[in-house]
């Protein structure tokens, strides 16, 4: 018999399935305004990695990557720098 995990929503529609695929977080890196430095972050050994960058002060319009920090990833470390007045939070992640 076959075993998985399947889920609906109200209207009976399937909207998740086992063979489906779910992202998990690996690491949040808090940068903050004008500032520049390193950290160890965690660096799964399988899958799709990703990025989302999320300002966390200051006024921001979409699509404007202007102010947005250098960042660099280099084995497990990270480096950023931010010369930006706004400060960020940037969340990485696994598929």
């Amino acid at each position: 018999m076959p075993q998985g995990l399947q889920v609906w929503d109200a209207s009976g529609n399937l909207v998740g399935d086992v063979t489906d695929y779910y992202g998990r977080v690996t690491n949040v890196v808090d940068i903050p305004a004008s500032t520049s430095s390193s950290v160890t972050i965690s660096v799964p050994a399988s899958g799709t990695q990703s990025q989302m960058l999320l300002p966390t002060s200051g006024t921001f319009t979409p699509g404007d990557v202007t102010d947005a920090p250098s960042i660099s990833i280099v084995g497990t470390t990270l480096s950023y720098s931010n010369a930006s007045a706004k400060g960020f939070k940037l969340i990485m992640g696994v598929w």
